[in-house]
């Protein structure tokens, strides 16, 4: 009994070769016409996630242009991370261009996933690298935990002790008020990083607590939302 079906399929296809060799046939087109579907509905995915990476909001002031990355900027970014400097205040130790990377591309993976992120900070005159900027949810395991966008800003080295850093955090931080509307945004900071310190609390940022990050001191400080 359980051969009695494949048999009479074969007989089937022996008695009418044409009929079966027509519906492979179709069967073969259709199969192609739904890859060409899903191809296109695929790529119009990627389209539109490389939309919204191009579609980062550019800021200017009277001395700086505030902009999304770009491949270009790596070198530059990699460079900035690598500089001992630099690290002092953030990891602890100098970033390798391996380490430099992940960290590079989690900027564009925040303005295509949720719709905000960080800047690269260049001159206006020359376009040259000053450092970076921007909001974030890192997802630290740090308690007491960061519910909010956090804030941050790195300048190079030569760029630093020129104002920069105020005059883009300015900006931003009028960027982001329209954006997220009444809000309250957090930073954490090294506590021996006494520039940065000054120039939070000069944007109305509030030490709230010490808490410990990756084993190493560092506080905790939350600017209230400001009405509109």
């Amino acid at each position: 009994m359980r051969l009695e079906r494949p048999q009479k399929v074969l007989g089937a296809v022996f008695k009418h070769p044409m009929a079966f060799l027509d519906f492979f046939s179709l069967h073969s087109k259709l199969v192609r016409i739904l890859s060409f579907f899903l191809q296109s509905f695929f790529l119009s995915i990627s389209m539109s996630s490389r939309r919204l990476q191009l579609e980062v909001p550019v800021l200017e002031t009277d001395r700086l242009v505030i902009r999304g990355h770009v491949f270009e900027d790596f070198d530059a970014i990699a460079a900035m991370w690598a500089d001992p400097l630099i690290a002092q205040f953030i990891g602890g130790k100098p970033f390798t261009r391996e380490q430099a990377w992940p960290r590079f591309l989690r900027h564009p993976g925040h303005w295509a996933l949720l719709g905000y992120g960080s800047w690269v900070i260049c001159d206006k005159q020359d376009g040259s690298f000053l450092g970076e900027i921007g909001f974030a949810n890192f997802m630290r395991s740090i308690e007491p935990r960061i519910n909010v966008p956090e804030l941050g800003w790195v300048l190079a080295p030569h760029a630093q002790g020129k104002g920069y850093a105020t005059e883009a955090l300015a900006a931003v931080l009028a960027w982001g008020d329209k954006y997220f509307g009444a809000q309250e945004y957090a930073c954490i900071i090294d506590q021996g990083n006494t520039r940065s310190i000054r120039l939070a609390t000069k944007f109305g940022f509030v030490k709230v607590c010490d808490a410990e990050y990756h084993g190493s001191p560092t506080q905790i400080f939350k600017r209230p939302p400001h009405q509109l």
